[in-house]
Protein backbone atom coordinates (compact mmCIF):
# COMPACT_ATOMS: atom_id res chain seq x y z
CA UNK A 1 0.00 0.00 0.00
CA UNK A 2 1.41 3.41 -0.92
CA UNK A 3 2.46 5.88 1.75
CA UNK A 4 -0.43 8.30 2.32
CA UNK A 5 0.32 11.95 1.57
CA UNK A 6 -0.05 14.78 4.06
CA UNK A 7 -2.99 17.17 3.75
CA UNK A 8 -1.95 20.57 2.40
CA UNK A 9 -4.51 22.37 4.60
CA UNK A 10 -3.99 20.84 8.05
CA UNK A 11 -0.92 18.54 7.77
CA UNK A 12 -2.99 15.50 8.80
CA UNK A 13 -2.39 12.13 7.12
CA UNK A 14 -4.87 11.43 4.29
CA UNK A 15 -6.79 8.17 3.89
CA UNK A 16 -7.75 6.39 0.64
CA UNK A 17 -11.40 6.78 -0.38
CA UNK A 18 -13.74 6.61 -3.38
CA UNK A 19 -15.28 9.81 -4.67
CA UNK A 20 -18.55 9.50 -6.59
CA UNK A 21 -19.32 12.19 -9.13
CA UNK A 22 -22.00 12.45 -11.81
CA UNK A 23 -22.24 14.90 -14.69
CA UNK A 24 -25.56 16.52 -15.63
CA UNK A 25 -25.47 15.02 -19.14
CA UNK A 26 -24.93 11.54 -17.72
CA UNK A 27 -27.87 12.04 -15.35
CA UNK A 28 -30.17 13.03 -18.23
CA UNK A 29 -29.03 10.08 -20.37
CA UNK A 30 -29.43 7.67 -17.47
CA UNK A 31 -32.94 9.03 -16.81
CA UNK A 32 -33.92 8.37 -20.43
CA UNK A 33 -32.40 4.87 -20.36
CA UNK A 34 -34.17 4.14 -17.07
CA UNK A 35 -37.50 5.27 -18.55
CA UNK A 36 -36.96 3.07 -21.62
CA UNK A 37 -36.17 0.15 -19.31
CA UNK A 38 -39.34 0.80 -17.34
CA UNK A 39 -41.41 0.88 -20.54
CA UNK A 40 -39.75 -2.33 -21.76
CA UNK A 41 -40.52 -3.96 -18.44
CA UNK A 42 -44.25 -3.53 -19.04
CA UNK A 43 -44.63 -3.47 -22.84
CA UNK A 44 -41.95 -5.60 -24.52
CA UNK A 45 -43.64 -8.90 -23.77
CA UNK A 46 -41.22 -11.60 -24.90
CA UNK A 47 -38.17 -9.84 -23.45
CA UNK A 48 -39.66 -7.79 -20.62
CA UNK A 49 -38.16 -9.65 -17.65
CA UNK A 50 -34.65 -9.56 -19.13
CA UNK A 51 -34.38 -6.35 -21.12
CA UNK A 52 -36.19 -3.99 -18.71
CA UNK A 53 -34.14 -4.70 -15.57
CA UNK A 54 -30.88 -4.76 -17.57
CA UNK A 55 -31.60 -1.30 -18.95
CA UNK A 56 -32.56 0.05 -15.52
CA UNK A 57 -29.40 -1.33 -13.88
CA UNK A 58 -27.32 0.06 -16.76
CA UNK A 59 -28.93 3.47 -16.25
CA UNK A 60 -27.82 3.54 -12.63
CA UNK A 61 -24.26 2.62 -13.64
CA UNK A 62 -24.16 5.33 -16.34
CA UNK A 63 -24.93 8.10 -13.86
CA UNK A 64 -22.06 7.33 -11.49
CA UNK A 65 -18.33 7.68 -11.90
CA UNK A 66 -16.22 6.47 -9.04
CA UNK A 67 -12.77 8.01 -8.72
CA UNK A 68 -9.96 7.01 -6.39
CA UNK A 69 -9.04 9.89 -4.11
CA UNK A 70 -7.15 10.68 -0.94
CA UNK A 71 -9.43 12.27 1.69
CA UNK A 72 -8.29 14.07 4.81
CA UNK A 73 -10.03 12.69 7.88
CA UNK A 74 -9.82 15.96 9.79
CA UNK A 75 -10.83 18.68 7.30
CA UNK A 76 -12.32 16.61 4.43
CA UNK A 77 -9.99 17.94 1.71
CA UNK A 78 -9.69 15.70 -1.35
CA UNK A 79 -6.76 14.91 -3.62
CA UNK A 80 -6.80 12.75 -6.76
CA UNK A 81 -5.12 9.37 -6.32
CA UNK A 82 -5.08 8.23 -9.96
CA UNK A 83 -7.30 5.88 -11.97
CA UNK A 84 -11.01 5.13 -11.95
CA UNK A 85 -12.87 2.14 -10.56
Amino acid sequence: MPIPPQCESCDEEMAPALGVRGSPAALVISGVVFAVGLVCLFLAWPFNFVLGPLLMIGAVLIARKRTRIWRCERCGAERKRGGTV
